[in-house]
């Protein structure tokens, strides 16, 4: 597990930068990134396996897989780096969480055939400038639990779903989604 947090107020940046593509940083369970962290890829990569450990089934964030991306900071994905999630990822999971992804170049695969999730039960928003989003033959809710308020905004690069895939707005009854396509 991986774990990226700060104290109200203060922020704790994992900064990967050109390390290059062809040797990810591999994380085999969760990686989360809290209120005040911040994970910054440029040039680099992050590969999350899907784990059969039946022992992590009743984890706090293994909710629809094993293992889970969570986005309740910040992930900022610039050029040539990338994210392959066979877990899928979850922005915004907890009540009065604020998470965001920013994809300013890279690529972001989610290759889990899991539902994925921007806005699960707080605010999660995922802004796609320039880069690829990619879902497997899962879907991706944006606004997913009741309350919570999810936001997809594509003013460049590509989301590319599979022939099987689906795009969820607004899951619950009082869950909010918007998306967005203007480039």
């Amino acid at each position: 597990d991986v774990i990226l947090s700060a104290p109200d107020g203060a922020l704790n940046i994992l900064d990967l930068s050109n390390t290059g593509t062809s040797r990810p940083l591999n994380v085999l369970n969760n990686f989360i990134i809290a209120s005040g962290g911040l994970l910054r890829l440029t040039g680099s990569g992050l590969w999350m396996e899907s784990n059969t450990n039946a022992a992590l089934s009743n984890a706090v964030f293994a909710v629809l897989s094993n293992g889970v991306l969570c986005v309740d900071g910040t992930l900022l994905l610039n050029n040539n780096s990338f994210v392959d999630a066979g877990t899928g990822i979850y922005v915004g999971l907890d009540t009065n969480a604020n998470g965001l992804v920013l994809l300013v170049g890279g690529q972001l695969f989610l290759t889990n055939t899991m539902a994925s999730a921007i806005g699960v039960n707080g605010f999660g928003e995922m802004d796609v400038s320039s880069g690829q989003v990619q879902t497997a033959s899962g879907c991706m809710i944006v606004g997913s639990g009741k309350g919570s308020q999810g936001t997809l905004t594509i003013a460049g690069g590509n989301y590319v779903a599979s022939a099987v895939g689906r795009l969820v707005v607004g899951m619950e009854t009082g869950a909010v989604g918007v998306v967005s396509v203007t480039g």
